[in-house]
């Protein structure tokens, strides 16, 4: 009996020996494409996350913090999210419907009832907006950023301000039946949540979404004011390369768009976010329905975007996959799910350009020819 127990150990010491070697071998395997892919394309830094099999399989960081300097970015840096921002601001507006704090087709005027909202816009609803079929503008004036930009007001009063400025115009379209991306918008729709639930979108998210899936690092604007250890710095291309964007006034998207673009993470974080979406389009949702997942990941105007996604039918993927990319033109980030291979792949780069937008498709391409041999 002894020696059999003996045997049962070696085996399980066997067992594990060959896991951890077989995962090495993949970190060692991401590692090298984000090296080659990142050299390619003189980035200064960029971070992926793989999910196979319904689990955050491997994750991996190359580069430096800023271009030209010698400081290397871990798997603990933080790195701006952009528009993937959008798909989250969503998901905490189904979890609101949820509560029964506001419905899909809840409108402008049934929620701002202090604001002279202009006639085309007091039927705009929830869903529209989130959809990109509200009508407004695709973003706030520059003026109005700028302003905002030098402002200590939080997050809700600048949306506030916004709503006042906004709602009280004409649509640039007529609402419902045209496609217009709309940071913009997606402000609106954080207003629209935090007044309901009469907290601050910051507050509501976090509390709501981050904390559940314990996404710890999880915050709003440029990652090199967060608290702690140095992080990345955003770039813009320059005719060398690129330039460093100190913090300060101008190193991200004002508060007022939070709901748009403004979240931050590690790359571990993103893939948790990931893994949510994944599980909860496989019909395993958790922190909400079903049914709500299911809302999320439609597409009710037959325009290949909803709530933050683009679904598209791709033969790698078996089917649907969603993806979503995102920048604040000094950072740039991508996620794609293929619920059917039950695998996601998340992507960041501290750099905006072109080429940062090129160099996150190569990593997922690279990925999926590796994890899907597709």
């Amino acid at each position: 009996m002894a020696g059999r127990y003996r045997y049962s150990l070696l085996m399980m010491a066997t067992i594990a020996a060959v896991a951890m070697f077989a995962g090495q071998m993949m970190n060692d395997a991401l590692r090298s494409d984000l090296a080659a892919i990142e050299k390619r394309h003189k980035l200064p830094a960029l971070a992926a996350a793989l999910i196979v099999d319904g689990r955050i399989a491997d994750k991996a960081v190359v580069g430096v913090r800023q271009f030209g300097g010698q400081e290397p970015c871990g798997l603990e840096d933080l790195f701006h999210l952009g528009s993937c921002t959008k798909s989250m601001t969503a998901t905490l507006a189904a979890m609101l419907v949820e509560d029964g704090l506001i419905r899909w087709d809840t409108t402008l005027s049934d929620v701002f009832t202090d604001v002279s909202i202009s006639p085309e816009l007091r039927s705009v609803t929830l869903d529209e907006l989130l959809c990109h079929r509200s009508g407004l503008t695709a973003n706030i004036p520059s003026s109005m950023a700028d302003r905002f930009q030098h402002s200590d007001d939080p997050g809700a009063k600048q949306r506030r301000a916004v709503v006042e400025w906004a709602l009280t115009k004409h649509p640039l379209y007529k609402p419902r039946f045209r496609y217009l991306y709309s940071n913009l918008g997606y402000a609106v729709a954080g207003a629209m949540l935090e007044r309901r639930a009469g907290v601050p979108w910051e507050d509501l998210i976090t509390n709501r979404l981050f904390k559940p899936l314990q996404m710890r690092s999880a915050g709003f604007g440029a990652p090199a004011k967060a608290i702690g250890q140095p992080e990345p710095w955003g770039h813009l291309p320059s005719k060398n390369g690129y330039v460093p964007v100190h913090p300060g006034p101008g190193d991200d998207n004002p508060a007022a768009i939070g709901p748009a673009a403004t979240v931050h993470c590690t790359i571990e974080d993103f893939a948790r976010y990931a893994l949510f979406h994944l599980k909860g389009a496989r019909g395993k949702a958790i922190l909400l329905s079903a049914q709500s997942m299911n809302h999320l990941h439609s597409d009710p105007f037959h325009q290949s975007y909803g709530f933050g996604w683009i679904p598209v039918v791709r033969e790698w993927a078996g089917g649907t996959a969603y993806n979503h990319g995102g920048s604040n033109t000094m950072f740039t980030s991508l996620v794609w799910l293929a619920p059917a291979k039950n695998f996601a792949v998340v992507v960041m780069t501290n750099a905006g350009s072109k080429d940062a937008k090129i160099a996150c498709d190569d990593v997922v391409q690279a990925e999926i020819k590796r994890s899907l041999h597709a």
